[in-house]
């Protein structure tokens, strides 16, 4: 179980890191065989239910991760407000 710990705390140093679409299919991946290994166990429906909820959160992550870097307006840069004001004319 330490092994598995330091796997899991591994995995999540990484999705905030720059290895965040790789180490996020890493989880969802993860979080998924818990779901089945829950769900084949016929114990524990309702956390078998949340693992597959986290994962699908989890599996997002990539992708709002790509939206994130080819967007034009980062949290930290305001748009021109000539360019914004063009945009909407």
């Amino acid at each position: 179980m330490g092994a598995i710990g330091m796997v899991e705390a591994a995995v999540g140093v990484a999705v905030f890191s720059g290895w965040t679409k790789i180490a996020a299919c890493l989880a969802a991946a993860w979080l998924g065989v818990i779901a089945i290994n829950l769900a084949t166990n016929g114990t524990h429906s309702d956390v078998a239910v949340r693992e597959v909820a986290i994962a699908a959160g989890v599996y997002a992550l990539p992708q709002l991760t790509a939206e994130r870097e080819t967007s034009k307006v980062r949290s930290h840069e305001l748009p021109d407000p000539a360019e914004v004001l063009l945009i909407h004319l």
